[in-house]
């Protein structure tokens, strides 16, 4: 391609911040980067003139289009996780949108998972490249892909997603780490899942949290209206969480939710690491890469989780975890990856999944943990690849955890068996789970060995 002769700008989450800026330099020793944060805007934006290269956070892009589209001309827009425009209607989605309108037809989407949580992720963000291509309209697009692909196993179903991989294909250039022209020194990544059993008080309470929101979320879901069927999808949600944070620890369950049948005594401090099935096989595992003088990330979809195995691991070892979640500001974050990666004394690192999967590298890290599972496959992969990435020298093992018996186990089979476009992205995360019916709900969340029928009367 030409030398754009006006300069383009690049989007990234603020997350990455300077070294998103670094390597850009590195990358292109000859162009002239502008970054572009609040604390600068005014100066910066005059500056931006004469840069080559213009980049800036979606935050911030979000607040200054308006601005930008005034001032600037840009030849080409880059995307950095283009996953965050997925949804129509946020601020960020269309406001990179009626910047692309300006910039012309160099438009470029980097991503990992460029579906997320629906099919269409997709089509948002087909929307930024090249507008109307896949569909007129989300409706449209709905209609003619999301809907039959979803039919699974049926011929429509495979049809279409045929068709629409036909259509995309042109479009999309994958790359791997393990092409051999792309990373040649990486390293072996070996992964495996840990059985957790559960506790006494774990089985007691699930069991409890189990039928006393079923009894909220039962309700035949194909003879409800549209407002019902959204109402029932909440519930179903409600109580997905709910035993995901039982199977955590039952410390983690909300006292607005702690079953009557359960006496509120019997409810463990969140220290305890016996109270859950999960909290010993990481205590575990940990104790093993300490004892080698290796290093851990941690992975967890809950802040409230991070906050208790902080608490564990200080007390169960002499060690100083960091953490890396949304709540943070940028400065803080980027001080616990620099702690992380250079300091020996900090050995484990516990991030959010939504904050702390894209966008850092923490090579440093030989074990990636996944303490409570995503059941997207490719966020999760990107969550590993954080320290499973170019830069890494050594091998990284991956250790899932899931919660013997409970729906954790049985969510994980239901996923592998779902996995759609696999040539191209995979259907996303728990989205389905409130369309099952009554007794498919029940067979899911009920602990292994309880007859499926039972109190469906």
């Amino acid at each position: 391609a030409s030398a754009a002769p006006a300069p383009g700008p690049r989007d990234a989450p603020a997350a990455r911040g300077p070294s998103c800026a670094g390597a850009r330099v590195e990358a292109s020793p000859g162009a002239t980067v502008t970054p572009r944060r609040p604390e600068k805007r005014c100066r910066v934006a005059q500056d931006a003139g004469h840069a080559d290269i213009f980049l800036t956070s979606y935050g911030t892009f979000r607040s200054d289009v308006d601005k930008l589209m005034e001032r600037q001309r840009f030849s080409c827009m880059v995307l950095d996780e283009a996953q965050q425009i997925k949804n129509y209607s946020t601020q960020i989605s269309k406001a990179v949108k009626r910047m692309a309108e300006v910039v012309g037809s160099a438009r470029i989407a980097l991503s990992g998972t460029p579906v997320e949580n629906r099919l269409a992720d997709l089509h948002s963000q087909f929307e930024f490249i090249l507008p109307g291509y896949l569909a007129g309209s989300r409706a449209e697009f709905e209609r003619d892909f999301s809907r039959p692909i979803a039919g699974a196993e049926t011929h429509k179903s495979k049809e279409t997603q045929r068709l629409l991989q036909r259509m995309i294909q042109p479009f999309v250039l994958r790359r791997f780490k393990t092409d051999p022209h792309i990373a040649v020194d990486l390293p072996a990544k070996i992964e495996q899942n840990y059985d957790a059993e559960v506790s006494a008080c774990q089985e007691r309470l699930y069991k409890a949290v189990q039928e006393v929101e079923f009894l909220n979320v039962a309700q035949p879901a194909l003879e409800l209206d549209h407002q019902q069927r959204f109402a029932r999808r909440g519930r179903v949600f409600a109580m997905l969480h709910a035993l995901r944070e039982v199977c955590n620890h039952p410390a983690m369950l909300k006292a607005t939710r702690w079953p009557a049948a359960v006496p509120n005594g019997e409810r463990p401090a969140r220290t305890d690491v016996q109270a859950s099935g999960k909290c010993q096989v990481l205590k575990d595992i940990l104790s093993g890469i300490f004892a080698n003088g290796e290093k851990a990330i941690i992975f967890s979809s809950y802040i409230g989780t991070i906050d208790m195995l902080m608490e564990q691991i200080s007390d169960n070892f002499n060690c100083t975890p960091v953490k890396f979640i949304g709540d943070m500001d940028r400065l803080d974050r980027e001080q616990a990856v620099h702690r992380f990666q250079t300091d020996p004394a900090v050995q484990v690192m516990l991030l959010s999944l939504q904050a702390g999967g894209v966008g850092i590298t923490l090579t440093a890290a030989t074990h990636v943990i996944h303490f409570d599972r995503c059941y997207n496959p490719a966020k999760e992969a990107q969550a590993t690849d954080r320290a499973h990435r170019i830069g890494q020298t050594k091998t990284v093992f991956v250790h899932r955890l899931i919660t013997k018996g409970t729906f954790e186990e049985k969510l994980a089979e239901i996923m592998a068996k779902r996995q759609l476009l696999s040539d191209i992205t995979v259907t996303a995360g728990e989205e389905w789970i409130a369309d099952l019916d009554d007794r498919e709900l029940r067979d899911l969340f009920s602990l292994s060995g309880e007859s499926a029928s039972a109190g469906a009367a």
